[in-house]
């Protein structure tokens, strides 16, 4: 039994020596550089190696490289640490390249590998599914656990060894009897021995000791490798799930908040978020987002917020990220605003080129086509305008000397007078509100003009009659719904009309209720120079009472409030429609949600109904034209005329000043 004790206590030794030996040698190459460990994380090796095996390399010259080797090399696409296999080896002026692909792939690696250094990692042996392991050691409770479990084991063994003893008795001396011819000695007492270390315990304890301070470089052993290409031209690398669906938005004047969806495989720790000034450009960590299950961030912007930057979202886990997302444009980014149309000169210049450079004259009306076309009221220029879904612009119609209302023809001989406003049907004919020859205009899909109404004599609100004897003062706004109705804001009159298969009727006005607050018959409401005409898929109307600034809703005949009437001035200020204070609003357009946007004239910005609470959503309030390229809220505009909604979304909003820098159309961006 003392032999089997000893035979054990030696077996014990020499296992936890080489256990030493191995942890210090791995160690030490690894700190040095000369080995290399790493953990696979994909399968493009399988089956020689396998996800989450561990890979053991060691440093040869290149020219010691051989066909059919397997090496650690950075991928040249994105700089991830790789392991695949040499499958041919050239040269070209003198120089080596490798041509690597992994295993399990079905095409070879999109690049002709050429190594900067004299040497390269080649794979020398594989320990199947230690990678799993090291990552749990990795892992910083494991980390803790380790080193303070080390230091308190050997703490416990060093001290009992020192301090305990052997308990045995001394052991008698064999004594010889009088008498026969030895001399009797006295027996003799051993002295106690001393402290005996336990030696398989102390170096166990010594060896986690080592392994619990090691583990502070595990997290170096880990890197991503390149998976399965589907071409030649693109490589996924590793199994960090590049983020999503990425967007962003400006949420106020300074701050951006970016969402994602994740793509997790268990290994991701978080989300990363980078910045460059330039695209393609040099990358800056400005966010983290962990736990890996986050969605959303918010940063504050870079200044000038007016700036264009570029941002990336990556998964992270470790020292090493994944591929990044599609670049995010700040100035793309929703709640942005930006240049349409106009370049802020005034004039009508420009057709067939980029709409940003062109030149406008007092814009007004807006109109857009689920086609992505834009009409533009170019009022002072007497001429529509239209904008392609390329940002192409061209002279609608326009131009002649003025016509008279009676023009029937092509729309290339149609003169204009100061038109004011624009619609479009679902078929694609063209409405034109021709202000300052009191008619209205259609121009059909093949470009022949007729006319709507107006040219007649009927002057009265509740007179109705054929379109064309009524007589229309300063039309300012002309809105048509799904059926072909089309409305018409007859500004001079202060009333708003119908025209339905060449009859005109009354809408709203000729009555003599003027506050804001009331409701009660559409035909019992006095407007004061309606501008702005809209209507929502439901037919109701929505008028711009401009002298009266208010936004009033006609619905069944009857006429209540939406906007306008209360004391809050400020721009910012999110309170009850009912309580704003508007001034002069102009234009008013309407989403499929029932959303209602006013462009408020005289206070300078662009606010939002939604339900019955305002919030802005464009421009500060302040006389001045700038801030593209940055947040809506914080740009300025001088005087906001006409709103329309993109088949995206996004909002246009036209700036009818005369003054330098106006004369534009304006894009907010998904608002």
């Amino acid at each position: 039994a003392r032999r089997a004790r000893r035979l054990v206590t030696v077996m014990t030794n020499l296992l936890v020596a080489a256990a030493l030996v191995s942890c210090v040698v791995f160690a030490f190459g690894t700190l040095v550089g000369h080995w290399s460990v790493r953990t696979v994380l994909t399968g493009s090796m399988t089956p020689a190696i396998e996800r989450g095996d561990v890979v053991l390399a060691a440093p040869i010259g290149l020219e010691q490289v051989r066909r059919g080797d397997v090496i650690l090399f950075n991928a040249p696409i994105d700089g991830r640490l790789t392991v695949h296999r040499v499958d041919r080896i050239e040269r070209e002026d003198g120089e080596l390249l490798f041509q690597t692909r992994g295993d399990a792939n079905d095409v070879a690696d999109p690049w002709r590998l050429q190594m900067h250094e004299a040497s390269v990692h080649r794979v020398v042996s594989v320990v199947p599914g230690l990678g799993g392991v090291i990552r749990a050691v990795g892992a910083p409770a494991v980390r803790v656990v380790l080193a303070l479990g080390s230091a308190l084991l050997v703490s416990i063994v060093g001290l009992r060894s020192i301090w305990g003893s052997d308990t045995s008795t001394a052991r008698p001396v064999r004594t010889v009897r009088p008498g026969a011819g030895v001399a009797r000695r006295a027996p003799k007492s051993r002295p106690r021995s001393r402290p005996r270390v336990r030696s398989p315990w102390l170096v166990t304890a010594a060896v986690a000791a080592l392994v619990g301070v090691l583990a502070v470089r595990i997290d170096t052993a880990e890197a991503a490798f390149v998976s399965s290409a589907a071409t030649p031209a693109t490589v996924a690398s590793g199994e960090l799930g590049t983020p999503g669906a990425a967007a962003c938005r400006w949420s106020s004047a300074t701050a951006l908040s970016f969402t994602w969806s994740t793509a997790l495989s268990g290994l991701e720790t978080g989300t990363r978020l980078q910045r460059s000034d330039t695209s393609g450009g040099t990358l800056t960590t400005v966010a983290t987002a962990t736990p890996a299950t986050l969605t959303s961030t918010t940063i504050t912007s870079a200044t000038p917020v007016t700036t264009a930057r570029f941002y990336v979202l990556a998964t992270e886990r470790g020292p090493w990220t994944s591929n990044p997302s599609v670049e995010l444009r700040s100035d793309a980014c929703a709640a942005a605003v930006a240049a349409f149309a106009g370049n802020g000169t005034a004039g009508a210049t420009g057709d067939g080129g980029a709409a940003t450079s062109a030149t406008l004259n007092q814009p007004r009306g807006l109109a857009t086509t689920t086609g992505g076309m834009t009409y533009i009221a170019d009022t002072a220029s007497n001429r529509i305008r239209v904008v392609d879904a390329a940002g192409t612009i061209q002279t609608f119609a326009g131009g002649p000397a003025a016509s008279t209302c009676s023009y029937t023809g092509a729309v290339s001989g149609l003169g204009l007078n100061a038109p004011r406003d624009v619609a479009v049907d679902s078929s694609g004919n063209v409405y034109i509100a021709d202000t300052g020859a009191a008619c209205i205009r259609k121009v059909d899909t093949a470009g022949n003009v007729t006319r709507v109404a107006g040219g007649g004599a009927t002057t009265g609100c509740a007179n109705t009659g054929a379109a064309d004897t009524v007589s229309l003062l300063t039309p300012s706004g002309v809105a048509v719904d799904s059926a072909g109705t089309v409305y018409i804001a007859d500004t001079g009159r202060n009333c708003i009309r119908k025209v339905v298969s060449g009859t005109f009727s009354l809408v709203a006005g000729g009555g003599s209720t003027i506050t804001c607050v009331a409701s009660g018959p559409a035909t019992a409401l006095s407007l004061s120079g309606p501008i702005g005409v809209a209507v929502d898929s439901a037919g109701a109307v929505y008028v711009a009472d401009t002298g009266r600034n208010c936004i009033r809703k006609i619905s069944g005949g009857t006429f209540t409030q939406v906007a306008g009437g209360g004391a809050t001035t400020a721009c910012a200020t999110a309170v009850a429609g009912t309580a704003l204070s508007l001034s002069l609003p102009e234009g008013v357009a309407v989403d499929a949600a029932g959303t209602v946007y006013i462009s408020d004239t005289g206070r300078r910005c662009v606010r939002r109904i939604s339900g019955s609470t305002s919030a802005l959503v464009a421009f500060t309030g302040t006389s001045a034209s700038a801030g593209d390229g940055g947040p809506a809220v914080a740009a300025t505009i001088r005087t906001p005329s006409s709103i329309a909604l993109t088949a995206a979304g996004d909002l246009l909003v036209s700036d009818r000043a005369s003054t330098a820098g106006s004369n534009e159309v304006r894009r907010t961006i998904t608002p």
